[in-house]
């Protein structure tokens, strides 16, 4: 079974993280929500063969020699200003450098679902 995403424009003052932790809590099941520029993108679950499919893609990646391949980690991005722009966990990811160790920038790095960077 599969579904299509469903994108709902939102105009909010809200903190996003507050936002998607309020959807996620809102709903009757799992489900996945990402902010990315003011809509709310809430994607259909991914089944065993769509992890599997990633997984791979992610390790074709790393072997190819795009030693930041991976999958798992959730980013945010901001705007000049340091509101957010975005937060998403993609399924898999080929990041252009590595985040600086004990970075205090919101937008070096990855994060941890629904918490920022710190």
């Amino acid at each position: 079974m599969s579904a299509e995403p469903i994108m709902e424009p939102v105009m909010t003052q809200v903190d996003p993280i507050d936002l998607l932790n309020a959807i996620e809590e809102a709903s009757p099941m799992p489900i996945r929500p990402e902010y990315i520029e003011g809509t709310v993108i809430v994607a259909p679950q991914p089944n065993d063969n769509h992890n599997d499919g990633a997984f791979k893609l992610a390790v074709q990646f790393f072997n190819a020699g795009f030693e930041l391949a991976g999958m798992g980690n959730g980013y945010r991005a901001a705007n000049k200003d340091g509101g957010t722009m975005a937060l998403l966990i993609p399924d898999f990811y080929v990041r252009r450098r590595k985040a600086p160790p004990n970075s205090t920038s919101p937008t070096a790095g990855p994060t941890r679902a629904g918490t920022p960077s710190t």
